[in-house]
């Protein structure tokens, strides 16, 4: 009788640990970012109409009589109060919409790349759309300005999009090594439910089971110093690059894939020393 049919016997597929440390991290991330990209279309509504808005006002501006008349000044400071509460109003829609996407980030860095990524080429279209429509109206010093604002966003967007295309795509519960699915559900198992497995299970039986569990502890401990020197190169890039309010949430991740991963790994221990004891008992029996 082979080791997996012995595994089927017991009916025990409980995945425990194992699915709560790599499952559906991924579709959690999907599902945010999914949210957050029907908030940046608002976003990117607000900031359309802002500009065409404001377009039309500076037209109206710049149709104006020149003179220097009472009906003159009234006008052109009554366009000029409707573009700063249009401005205003519209900052408010951007900022509540803002606040929504913040509950849906949460401090999560790579959610955060994503929006940065996406606001910043939003504010860089909007401006320019802006540009195009009143650059007839400015005086030239007024539209150099524009300008000047215009090229920051656009280094502000490339930035923030590289950040976001550089960023890991793996992140906790996205990899992990390849185990057979016998190996899986015995690490699982109760202590008293591997306890009688082993006790059915030949000396070179065990052996086999032990180098493969073994050799998966050898992977998870691998995959653990790899994620947290990850870490630790975004936490040293974010300090650099001025992006702290991040780093608090950096540092708690770490702490917690330390915790979860190692909480695995002292449990896959627990096996491999109960498999030495078996191994160690039935040799002493087959030498005597």
């Amino acid at each position: 009788m082979t080791f997996i049919k012995k595994i089927d016997e017991f009916n025990t597929v409980n995945e425990g640990f194992f699915k709560s440390l790599f499952g559906g991290i991924g579709d959690i991330f999907k599902s945010k970012k999914s949210k957050l990209s029907s908030i940046l279309k608002q976003i990117g509504r607000v900031k359309n109409e802002e500009a065409d808005e404001l377009i039309k006002i500076e037209k109206e501006i710049a149709e104006l009589p020149k003179e220097n008349t009472p009906e003159y000044r009234y006008y052109s400071t009554n366009l000029n109060r409707q573009s700063r509460i249009l401005k205003s109003m519209k900052a408010v829609e951007v900022n509540n919409l803002i606040k929504e996407a913040e509950e849906i980030i949460d401090e999560d860095p790579k959610l955060y790349a994503y929006f940065s990524s996406e606001f910043a080429k939003i504010n860089k279209e909007s401006k320019e759309k802006y540009i195009k429509g009143v650059s007839t109206y400015l005086n030239k010093s007024d539209l150099k300005d524009l300008v000047d604002e215009f090229e920051r966003l656009v280094k502000d967007a490339n930035y923030r999009s590289k950040y976001y295309e550089d960023y890991p795509e793996q992140e906790i519960g996205d990899i992990y090594p390849e185990v057979k699915e016998n190996i899986k559900n015995f690490i699982d198992m109760s202590p008293q439910q591997s306890k009688d497995i082993l006790d059915n299970l030949d000396y070179k039986e065990l052996k086999n089971l032990y180098s493969g569990i073994k050799e998966f502890q050898f992977d998870m401990e691998q995959i653990l110093d790899n994620k947290i020197s990850s870490i630790r190169i975004q936490i040293k890039k974010s300090e650099k690059e001025g992006d702290s309010g991040i780093i608090p949430y950096l540092r708690r991740k770490e702490s917690l894939i330390k915790y979860e991963y190692k909480e695995y790994i002292n449990l896959i221990k627990s096996k491999t020393a109960l498999i030495e004891k078996e191994m160690k008992n039935k040799r002493y029996v087959s030498n005597n």
